[in-house]
Formats: C-alpha cells, structure tokens, sequence
C-alpha cells in the first residue's frame, strides 16, 4: 500500500511539478520490495520529469538532488540483470540504500534452499561522453581500490553508460566481494550485457530488457 501511495501521489503531481525550479521531491522504498515494485516505483517518477518544459538533465536523473533516485535507478538495472542470470527473479528483492554516508548504496537478498543471502551493492557511473569525457574507467577502478579496503562483504558494480567496448582495461588489486560491469548493448534499450569477476569465475551473460521492465 505503501508503494501504491506513492505511484499515485507522483502521478497526481505530473502537471504542478514542472513549475519548480528545481527537480521534485520523490520517495523510495525504505524497506525491501520486490524488483517489479521498485520498478514501478522508478516507472512513476519517471512519469512526472518526461512532462513538457521538464530540462534534459533532470529527466535523466542527473541534478544533484537526484543522486539517490539514479542510484537507485542503476542497483534495480543490475538486480534485475542479476537476478536474470541466477535464475532468481521470482525471489529477489531490493532495498534502496536511504543513508547518504553509507558504504552501500541498496542492498540486494533472496532467499534459496532455506537460506537468506544478502549482497550489499556499491554503485558506479562511467558517465556518458558528453557529460564528462575525460573519466576513464582505469580511474574508478582505481578509486574503488583506494577507497575498498578489506571490503570483502561488498559488490561493486559499475554501469558502462557508454558506446565503447572495454575488454582491454587493466583491473587494480580489489578487496571486495565482487566486481561486475553492466550497460545497454544498443541504442534501442533491448538489451542489457553482464560481466561479473567472483570467487567461482568469470561470468559473461545478456539480458533481454524491455523498456516497460
């Protein structure tokens, strides 16, 4: 009911919104809920910034008032592609990190053969070209093993938010849990690649995605 709440309260605001001067208010789960509720949740507020006279950077959640909402938007893209690969979407479940100096930003847990697993997921960004041309992924892995230290309950996982391909990139000593990399294949949103390092191997998966998802 909570989740139903919100939704309408966001579509209630759909027209009013477009006024501020700044990107409106939005609420996110504080507790966890399925893949399809955040989901649905993300869908709602997305409704609200795609209204007429709404700028570009706040409709693709890059207003610093919107990092916890596109952090949000990034951990349920990689829970859904994990969840995809592990054959664990009926059981997944997602919890959006509310704390601003957490080392988490949402936290993942599903239940299998009576057992509760939980991955505690820090996000990364290698943001669009045109927004900043001059990050290089080399960077943010190299912060990741500056700042990461013994780390080991924590997975980072890094959206590619670019064209290029990076196979060749050179990985730093890690101390954490797990390192995956993620992104969109093409320019039509179908399609999602996963590439994880773990303790059991490498892991190379795509995910069909539809925009609706």
């Amino acid at each position: 009911m909570v989740i139903a709440s919100t939704i309408l309260l966001r579509e209630n605001c759909y027209q009013e919104c477009t006024s501020l001067d700044k990107p409106p208010k939005y609420t996110l789960p504080t507790d966890f809920v399925s893949l399809k509720e955040l989901g649905d949740v993300i869908a709602a507020e997305q409704k609200v910034l795609n209204a007429a006279g709404v700028p570009e950077n706040w409709k693709n959640l890059r207003h610093q008032d919107q990092k916890r909402l596109r952090e949000a938007w990034h951990a349920y893209m990689f829970g859904v592609s994990y969840a995809h690969y592990f054959n664990l979407l009926p059981v997944m479940f997602i919890k959006p990190e509310a704390e601003e100096d957490s080392f988490r930003d949402a936290t993942l847990r599903w239940e299998l053969s009576g057992q509760t697993h939980m991955l505690n997921l820090q996000m990364k960004e290698m943001p669009p070209e045109h927004r900043s041309k001059m990050v290089r992924l080399e960077d943010i892995l190299k912060g990741v093993s500056e700042t990461y230290l013994k780390s080991y309950d924590l997975v980072v996982a890094v959206y590619l938010n670019r064209g290029q391909r990076f196979e060749t990139v050179k990985t730093p000593p890690l101390e954490i849990a797990e390192l995956w990399f993620f992104g969109f294949m093409d320019q039509e949103l179908t399609k999602i690649f996963l590439k994880g390092m773990t303790r059991s191997g490498d892991v190379s998966h795509v995910v069909p995605w539809k925009k609706s998802q």
